[in-house]
């Protein structure tokens, strides 16, 4: 069984590192596939092996099972049907995946195990990026602009510090940096300001009540020194002078092209989300319609909230969110008592803080991180009720 479970662990990083490096451009999404592939055997052979499952549906499972019953529902007044089997096929490939790794996670020790393979398998994925970007003949392999892989970092970077927080190797804190780093290089504004929020809430508010001012001590000298990087440092220009625009336009002093753009995208969404609220105007309505209309060719809207009220209306929008509603609300009440449920809830509020500027109801790693926190919620829950029934 050991064996098995050495093997299992081994598949999973390598699917990790597929799903993060490989499942964005087309000429490595064969590599993903073939990871997916070998993934999906191992855990089946790991079911038959070990013959009883206890298995537990979480709310993430639950919940997008549903919108992806309402999206395929949705066939029936979709507008693209090259882009609606585009991502219909995405979602449901990954609540695939989603659901065999629920097989394997049972408890806090296999959950710490999968965490700590996801951050491996991401240092590798930075690494790759970074190759990619120095030796680039095209914008294709350039850091820069690439919102998936600043998400990717972004919620790395909080895993990592959870993870020093357990264990106090000094390891993950190399690995937090890191992150952040390759985060700050893509440019991205959501990731800048994810990696603020994160930092002042899961170090600010670090649970062990005996060091909190240590913790906020460290909070004041993490971002003083990142601020300072920000500032200086030429590999993080792009990112800090997109981020004075959005703000400069905040204040009224005049917009950057993409802050004025988003904007349009925003308010033709919320348009068309107005003539149909309750189901939307179909999958690929602002792929074909809103932005063509607007001069900006075949895209998403840039905004989670629009593009999924605009194509899925308001039924897609609660099936989408109760997740993370759901995971707010229980670790909201105990963040102050357990790093686990801190954690929880800061990956939740920066998921739903960054969808105001990306489309993530499609993306493989958003999706799979909200598995894993949801199981983790389920574990937290679980470990609590049975320590008050020993009581």
């Amino acid at each position: 069984m050991i064996k098995y479970s050495k093997l299992l662990h081994v598949f999973y990083f390598l699917f990790v590192l597929a799903l993060c490096a490989f499942s964005d451009v087309s000429r490595t999404i064969p590599i993903f596939y073939l990871m997916a592939i070998m993934y999906a055997g191992i855990i089946s052979l790991f079911c038959i092996r070990i013959k009883k499952i206890n298995f537990h549906v979480n709310i993430t499972l639950f919940a997008i099972g549903f919108f992806i019953l309402w999206m395929v529902m949705s066939a029936a007044w979709q507008h693209s049907s090259a882009y609606y089997q585009r991502q219909v096929t995405t979602v449901i490939q990954t609540y695939i995946f989603m659901f065999l790794t629920a097989l394997w996670i049972k408890d806090m020790k296999s959950l710490e195990t999968a965490y700590k393979l996801l951050v491996a398998a991401n240092v590798l994925n930075s690494l790759y990026r970074i190759v990619l970007h120095i030796t680039a003949n095209s914008v294709v392999d350039m850091l820069t602009g690439k919102n998936a892989v600043a998400v990717q970092m972004t919620m790395n970077y909080m895993i990592a510090i959870y993870l020093f927080y357990c264990s106090k190797e000094k390891k993950y804190i190399a690995a937090a940096i890191l992150f952040m780093g390759i985060a700050l290089m893509t440019g991205s504004r959501k990731a800048t300001i994810g990696l603020i929020a994160s930092t002042i809430l899961i170090v600010g508010v670090h649970a062990d009540n005996k060091k909190r001012w240590k913790s906020i001590g460290g909070m004041f000298i993490l971002l003083l020194v990142g601020y300072w990087a920000f500032t200086h440092l030429e590999i993080f220009a792009l990112a800090n002078s997109r981020l004075q625009m959005m703000l400069n336009s905040y204040k009224g002093e005049g917009a950057d092209s993409s802050t004025v753009i988003r904007a349009v995208m925003r308010r033709e969404g919320f348009r068309a989300f107005m003539q149909n609220p309750l189901l939307g105007k179909g999958v690929g309505y602002s792929y074909t319609v809103i932005n063509p209309s607007i001069g900006m060719g075949h895209t998403y809207l840039h905004n989670n909230y629009i593009e999924v009220g605009a194509s899925l209306g308001i039924v897609g929008l609660i099936f989408f969110y109760i997740p993370h509603m759901s995971m707010v609300f229980i670790s909201g009440r105990r963040l102050l008592d357990n790093d686990g449920f801190l954690m929880i809830f800061t990956v939740t509020m920066i998921m739903l803080l960054m969808d105001y500027g990306m489309v993530s109801y499609c993306d493989k790693f958003t999706l799979f991180s909200l598995n894993l926190l949801a199981i983790h919620s389920h574990l937290l829950r679980k470990e609590r009720y049975n320590d008050r029934e020993k009581k």
